[in-house]
């Protein structure tokens, strides 16, 4: 119930699956790829995806798509399941294309997870870093959704708990890291508001 709760208010919400594409954009860049390259590394990533491509099946290899937020904790509708168990009722057709639309809206989400963690391990081995390096830099940069301590993961699966601590967890870490190592990096995301209330303003 937990899972399909969150499959509800995340992979089948809209305007998250857009928040959740251009929060990966900002933590790919407080990573440490440049600004400027974080759309073309995501477009080589969507490439390599697209084609099968060497860094995606590092990706594949080191299991980034199997650590994202879609796979740990999201609910997947089996249809087969469905199909088998509901063959004589007439509302299987209805429970079918809601469970195609589940998964696909799941599957969507884990694909700009996949997306960005690809792009990661694109900049990194780029740097000259090994696949193994770039496919931990990836986990780290985006993170391991499957790596949490059991308190953790019992709070986020509780039925009053806290269902999207993952996130907070893994991302506050992340913020502190970026603002001690380089906190230029932020410079952007000053500037930008700044920038669009003057051109409002024109």
């Amino acid at each position: 119930a937990n899972a399909l709760w969150k499959l509800s208010k995340v992979a089948l919400n809209p305007p998250t699956q857009v928040r959740n594409f251009v929060s990966n954009g900002i933590l790919l860049h407080l990573s440490g790829v440049s600004f400027v390259k974080v759309p073309f590394r995501v477009t080589q990533a969507i490439t390599e995806m697209a084609n099968d491509g060497k860094h995606w099946k590092i990706a594949k290899e080191y299991g980034v798509n199997q650590t994202t937020f879609s796979q740990q904790e999201l609910a997947r509708i089996e249809r087969r399941l469905l199909r088998i168990k509901d063959r004589n009722n007439p509302m299987r057709w209805m429970k079918g294309a809601g469970a195609a639309v589940a998964n696909f809206a799941g599957d969507t989400y884990a694909l700009s997870e996949g997306v960005f963690k690809t792009a990661k391990i694109i900049d990194e081995m780029a740097r000259g870093r090994s696949a193994e390096d770039a496919a931990i830099a990836a986990h780290e940069a985006l993170f391991d959704y499957s790596l949490v301590p059991p308190l953790v993961r019992k709070a986020r699966q509780a039925p009053v708990g806290i269902p999207f601590l993952t996130f907070s967890y893994k991302s506050l870490p992340a913020v502190l890291k970026a603002a001690v190592k380089n906190p230029t990096a932020f410079a952007p995301y000053y500037a930008i508001p700044a920038m669009l209330s003057v051109m409002i303003a024109l």
